[in-house]
């Protein structure tokens, strides 16, 4: 009979569902996986459970509660759908759960409701080098992503406006134009030419920006930008 951290089990129990192709695999198709969980310290919240004892938190996981843990068998390792993560350097507490591989994830975007995949790179390189908590999750496509993160910036720069400072000036404008608001932008447009002089080279600048913010409304959302 197998033995799992040290505990004999049934061989119904110890087929597990690979997370990365969906199959359920023996245990000797999981080997790679058993050495992780095997290599790493004893789990303080070790207990029991329906009378039988839990001697390896992570395993539990996996047999009991499917989709909660980022594993994958050495079929998917060996074909490269599927790549170690090192444990050491991702960041968890409390019972947040580690990720020993990282696959493809298919997942539907929060803003548009649009399809994307989160891939496994950008996985390790947000649980291992940016140091994100391992709970956290991509929950929007990179375009919604990125107005978002345009969104945010343009709040910040609206929350300490400095109008004599073009380039600020002009990073406001067009994050405005990207979304649409020409009366926010001819409002903070205006704002700002009262502080320069008639004649200015500043002055003509702010001028050609007015033009520019008519001709774009006129055109629709859809037209390229023609910053002066």
């Amino acid at each position: 009979m197998p033995t799992i951290a040290g505990q004999y089990v049934s061989p119904a129990d110890c087929m597990l569902r690979c997370p990365c192709c969906q199959r359920l695999r023996d245990i000797d198709e999981y080997q790679t996986f058993l050495r992780q969980i095997n290599a790493l310290p004893p789990q303080s919240n070790v207990g029991r459970q329906r009378g039988r004892l839990l001697t390896n938190y992570y395993w539990d996981a996996a047999r009991h509660q499917p989709g909660t843990l980022h594993w994958a068998c050495d079929q998917c390792l060996e074909a490269g759908r599927a790549s170690l993560g090192d444990v050491s350097r991702q960041h968890e507490h409390c019972f947040a759960l580690p990720h020993f591989a990282y696959y493809d994830q298919e997942k539907t975007c929060r803003d548009c409701g649009r399809a994307f995949v989160f891939s496994r790179g950008e996985q390790q390189h947000w649980y291992e080098e940016l140091q994100f908590w391992v709970e956290a999750t991509r929950v929007r496509c990179p375009a919604c992503s990125r107005r978002k993160h345009e969104r945010d910036r343009l709040s910040r720069l609206l929350a300490a406006p400095d109008y004599t400072d073009l380039a600020r000036t002009r990073e406001i404008l067009q994050l405005l134009l990207s979304f649409g608001n020409y009366a926010r932008a001819r409002l903070y447009l205006a704002q700002s030419r009262k502080l320069f002089a008639h004649g200015s080279p500043e002055y003509h600048w702010l001028q050609a920006w007015r033009a520019d913010i008519n001709a774009r409304e006129q055109a629709g959302p859809d037209a390229p930008p023609a910053a002066p």
